[in-house]
């Protein structure tokens, strides 16, 4: 029996939220007459921007096509040149908003930034945290900043935690890491809002940058936020990884990771390096410009962590996950990159058991929440590598 496709709706649903008073529709066809009509862009996630006028919408394709993968890149890019020679028939699938633009994000984005202002809205992969990510444009085509829009209790403290963290890692953008600045946060129709800079891309990334850890900038974050090594058992991180896994509802899932936990409380009985980790760095989350690197996504920052968990986190992440054995691979090739950004310690082998600690502490709370199906099967993953990498010492 063949298997029929689920419509994805998040983009409908995310739209239909920053335009609360109109009616927001999908469909394959022509302009609607006192319609504001968005291009659904070929490739890569789902992203909606404005159809006119042509110039503009062709400058919002190009900058939203910056982090695209390859294929997508291309298909964009030849939707841009046929807009800009008023071709925007060429794409057929479109997003309708019909209705007033009152109370909508976009009239209230317009008053806070004093223009007029035109929206690009982004839908990610399904999964607990999932967010709508509007990149805001003048009334010119350029770039002015990016939303993120929360509407769930996790959404909130993300985007909550994402404010606080810009301001603490400012002080990177002075030692060559280019990070957002944060230039509004607070809410709208009862939902948190933060706007922050848009950092600039070149329009093609080099396929380096998906394979090789950025070795230099993550050295340069954990020198900034270096602090005295010490003990993990005299550390808040590990006692927020001891509560986090004895939130686990499921009786059978907690004891294990309990037992895990247990036994790396043994082994971890001399002093680690301390500093701090951006929480998600991975291609996905950076791009270079002039040779520059822009990193973005900070909701999972945190100081006061062991050492260089960007590290294997980015190995992991950029090689196979299928299997406990491939995460182990990965964090065992991770060790020379760790030693170039942290240092010579003699604590490197005990890095993995603490990483697998700290993943099996984020995602198995968020498996017993109402969207848990979607994050399941990682989290499982990760408590089995973790009881591997354990029974083998």
């Amino acid at each position: 029996m063949a298997v029929v496709p689920v419509e994805d709706t998040s983009l409908v649903e995310a739209m239909s939220v920053l335009w609360p008073r109109a009616t927001v529709t999908r469909d394959q066809g022509d302009r609607s007459p006192g319609s504001r009509d968005f291009l659904v862009l070929p490739g890569g996630r789902q992203t909606a921007v404005p159809v006119t006028p042509h110039a503009v919408s062709a400058r919002v394709v190009e900058q939203a096509s910056a982090a695209a993968g390859p294929r997508a890149r291309m298909l964009r890019l030849g939707l841009a040149g046929a807009l800009r020679l008023g071709l925007g028939t060429v794409a057929r699938d479109r997003i309708t908003v019909t209705g007033p633009e009152e109370d909508s994000l976009a009239e209230f984005l317009t008053a806070v930034l004093g223009d007029e202002v035109r929206l690009a809205v982004s839908t990610g992969t399904a999964r607990v945290n999932r967010k709508p990510v509007i990149e805001v444009f003048g009334s010119d085509g350029r770039p002015r900043c990016f939303v993120k829009l929360g509407r769930s209790t996790l959404a909130w403290d993300d985007i909550r935690a994402e404010a606080q963290a810009l301001a603490t890692v400012a002080d990177l953008t002075e030692r060559g890491l280019r990070v957002p600045t944060a230039l509004w946060y607070g809410a709208w129709l009862g939902m948190p809002v933060l706007l922050m800079t848009a950092l600039p891309q070149d329009r093609w990334q080099h396929r380096r940058d998906r394979r090789r850890p950025p070795v230099r900038e993550m050295r340069i974050l954990t020198d900034l936020f270096r602090e005295t090594s010490a003990r993990p058992a005299t550390m808040d991180w590990w006692d927020s990884i001891r509560r986090r896994l004895g939130s686990v509802a499921d009786d059978r899932t907690r004891a294990s990771a309990l037992a895990c936990w247990g036994s790396l409380a043994h082994r971890a009985d001399r002093p680690v390096p301390v500093s701090a980790w951006h929480g998600d760095w991975a291609p996905w989350n950076m791009a270079r410009c002039r040779g520059r690197l822009g990193l973005w996504d900070w909701e999972r920052f945190a100081t006061g962590v062991p050492a260089g968990l960007d590290v294997l986190h980015w190995a992991v992440n950029v090689s196979p996950m299928r299997a406990p054995e491939q995460v182990l691979a990965a964090l065992r090739r991770a060790e020379p990159a760790w030693r170039a950004v942290v240092g010579d310690d003699p604590a490197a082998g005990l890095m993995p058991g603490l990483y697998l600690a700290e993943m099996a502490a984020r995602y198995l709370p968020l498996a017993d929440g109402s969207e848990g199906d979607l994050i399941a099967d990682r989290a499982r993953l990760f408590l089995t590598a973790w009881q591997e990498w354990s029974l083998r010492g």
